[in-house]
């Protein structure tokens, strides 16, 4: 959140996908029957493909269907704004007559609404984490 009020979007579009890859990647790791967690740890899985593989093994993890789908939907979306695209390059320059162009972190009020759509997209992250939690402390259980 402190990356994105500071207008660095890129570094806040990566730590929003490292957040979303490491809950897929903690789900499949709680379930030690799955041996996700041996995969990982021999470099055979990697976080950047958590959200396929708990695609393949959410019904044994006891996922949601349409949480699951809201992940990968968020984990998309930030996969765009992790690296130099042209969304993140746009976002990071702006032009105004009286102070010419700038380039890096800033606050411009013309995007005041992506802003608030950003706010609420990772308030709305923190409101799941209890579930999540909950998910892995069962998951754990089970083994």
């Amino acid at each position: 959140m402190k990356l994105l009020l500071l207008g660095l979007i890129i570094p806040a579009g990566n730590m929003q996908r490292q957040v979303i890859e490491g809950m897929a990647l903690t789900l499949l790791v709680s379930r030690r029957s799955l041996g996700a967690r041996q995969k990982y740890i021999q470099g055979k899985l990697s976080s950047h493909k958590a959200l396929k593989a708990l695609r393949k093994y959410a019904t044994t993890l006891g996922i949601d269907p349409m949480a699951l789908s809201q992940l990968e939907s968020k984990g998309r979306f930030y996969d765009k704004f992790s690296h130099p695209t042209y969304m993140t390059v746009a976002h990071s320059m702006f032009v105004k007559p009286s102070q010419g162009l700038g380039l890096g972190g800033f606050f411009d009020e013309g995007k005041l609404v992506i802003y608030e759509k950003e706010v609420r997209s990772r308030v709305n992250c923190a409101a799941i984490f209890e579930n999540f939690i909950d998910a892995v402390k069962i998951n754990l259980d089970i083994d």
